[in-house]
């Protein structure tokens, strides 16, 4: 049996609430709250001589309570930065993003890739690694939180819509129960 790609809702609630070192539980929580590769939150030397500066506290600004980051796009060429956002409304990603940007400097996670790698790997489960972080954030996006395709490729910063598409469940009572909510609105 293969290794899901992705780990439940509640599932990650619970990595996040049982870490200790501030650190480590603002590194997980941005990560999956920004859906972002590990390179995109650290400096990063791509082996085409590019630099990536991570994410900077100079890149974040507050809207409205909500904390949107400007997150350097790893793969697309096309759009340089992506702008995704941590809401007050899950605490859980939320307070320790906060909590860690009172003390943390203007690189605002400044290690090396292989130490966040093994700092974030170490507390996930057996069989799940920093990447998996990012598509469990995208499958929440669309299965708990209903955003459609074009939603999911504006936070991700996909450069392809049916890349997008992976994390939209073809879920046909879904798309059934909003037609026949539908019908029942224009019928009356």
């Amino acid at each position: 049996m293969d290794t899901p790609k992705e780990l439940s809702y509640p599932h990650i609630k619970g990595i996040i609430e049982a870490i200790l070192d501030a650190r480590i539980k603002a590194m997980v929580a941005t990560q999956y709250a920004l859906a972002a590769r590990a390179g995109e939150l650290i400096p990063y030397s791509h082996t085409d001589g590019r630099e990536t500066p991570g994410l900077l506290k100079s890149n974040i600004v507050i809207h409205k309570g909500v904390y949107i980051c400007k997150v350097p796009n790893f793969k697309n060429a096309k759009l340089l930065f992506k702008t995704p956002y941590i809401s007050p409304k899950e605490a859980f990603l939320f307070e320790p993003f906060k909590a860690w940007l009172d003390i943390c400097g203007e690189q605002v996670f400044d290690l090396r890739i292989s130490r966040y790698r093994q700092l974030v790997d170490g507390v996930l489960p057996k069989g799940f690694a920093t990447h998996s972080l990012r598509h469990s954030r995208a499958t929440h996006l669309s299965e708990v939180f209903d955003f459609n395709a074009y939603e999911i490729k504006a936070f991700l910063g996909h450069a392809r819509l049916d890349t997008s598409a992976i994390y939209v469940a073809n879920d046909l009572s879904k798309s059934a129960n909003k037609l026949e909510k539908g019908l029942e609105e224009w019928n009356g």
